[in-house]
């Protein structure tokens, strides 16, 4: 058979005949081929149903180099994956769809992902450097903390849990007694990897969104005090630190000075109770640092902060007091308005729109 032993394949196809042939000789390999390149000429492509043909008839396959499939899905990556379970250096197009992660979290033995994007009639690779910090790196490491707290009855907490499977394996514990705690950050109890899309810089966050089952997970572990505090985990930058491309941006973003609005939207939206969320960021934190929760007394130095609920503007980085205007919840909703906070008696922060109000 003209293609048996045949091991790495590069072509240019693209033509409908030039295609036939190609799956035809793809077939005749008997499945051993480890690499595969198709560089098509710019006005005959290689469709995405093709792009399938190929990848089934190549189960062993390492390396996947195809620059220009146009109408390239979701669907297809996972087919491709799915069929191709080896492979380890992937280079396709975006497609303009979802984000690097999203793709890279379909191939489990990915060494090396690149896509590619049509500008000026040109092809350009952009390589997507960053590590995929897939669910089984955090599963991982709390599995092997718990481990210790089990031997040595240590007091342990995590921070910034992402991810479902996460968030269960801290429930299991603390249901066996361990003493562990944990806390969510805002920003993964609001978005999901899908703000990824374009690859926007002020979503790259760490640990990284997850896809919408984590957030919805992570919104249960919070409202049920298996997770037990919230945290705004504040991480300005300056702009430059945003403004590079992805794999070399700063993860991270200012959350301090939405987050009081934020939380009441989850509120607004029946996500978590009024006084559990007041526990989750008050309560929690002081009994998970060993501190007395002592409230507003009379006569005691006033530490508080005053919630105008009804003021609810979205969320308005320029209006920041943090020199870090870093946030992909620009123009989220809020529940409300932190007008007034005071700490040891001292007057902290004061937006009133009357003085008068003050007491």
């Amino acid at each position: 058979v003209f293609g048996a032993g045949c091991r790495y394949l590069n072509t240019v196809s693209g033509f409908p005949a030039v295609t036939t042939a190609l799956e035809s000789f793809v077939t005749s390999t008997g499945g051993l081929l480890s690499g595969l390149s198709i560089e098509p000429p710019r006005d005959n492509h290689i469709t995405p149903d093709t792009l399938l043909i190929l990848c089934r008839a190549c189960p062993l396959l390492k390396n996947l180099y195809v620059p220009r499939v146009p109408n390239i899905q979701p669907t297809h990556f996972v087919a491709v994956s799915q069929a191709c379970p080896l492979l380890e250096y992937v280079v396709l197009p975006t497609g303009g769809l979802s984000p690097a992660e999203t793709y890279a979290r379909q191939f489990p033995r990915l060494r090396e992902l690149k896509f590619v994007r049509e500008w000026d009639s040109q092809i350009h690779e952009m390589p997507i450097l960053f590590d995929v910090i897939a669910v089984a790196a955090e599963t991982c490491a709390i599995g092997q903390w718990l481990a210790l707290v089990e031997d040595t009855g240590a007091r342990l907490h995590f921070g910034r849990i992402s991810s479902a499977r996460g968030a269960r394996m801290i429930a299991r514990a603390r249901a066996d007694g361990l003493p562990v705690s944990a806390d969510v950050a805002l920003t993964h109890l609001l978005l999901d990897d899908s703000a990824l899309a374009g690859f926007d810089t002020r979503a790259k966050l760490q640990p990284p969104l997850r896809e919408a089952a984590d957030r919805d997970a992570l919104r249960a572990a919070l409202a049920t005090g298996d997770i037990g505090a919230l945290c705004c985990d504040h991480q300005p930058h300056e702009a430059d630190a945003k403004n590079e491309a992805f794999d070399t941006a700063a993860a991270g973003a200012s959350g301090l000075d939405s987050a009081w609005g934020l939380a009441l939207w989850l509120v607004d939206q029946g996500v978590l109770e009024l006084p559990r969320l007041v526990a989750a960021c008050h309560d929690a934190p002081l009994a998970i640092l060993g501190q007395p929760a002592e409230g507003l007394a009379e006569g005691a130095c006033a530490n508080l902060v005053l919630i105008d609920t009804r003021a609810k503007a979205p969320v308005d980085p320029a209006g920041f007091a943090s020199r870090g205007r870093n946030t992909p919840l620009a123009t989220h909703a809020t529940g409300g308005t932190v007008v007034l906070s005071m700490a040891d008696g001292r007057l902290i922060h004061e937006a009133l729109d009357d003085t008068r109000r003050r007491r």
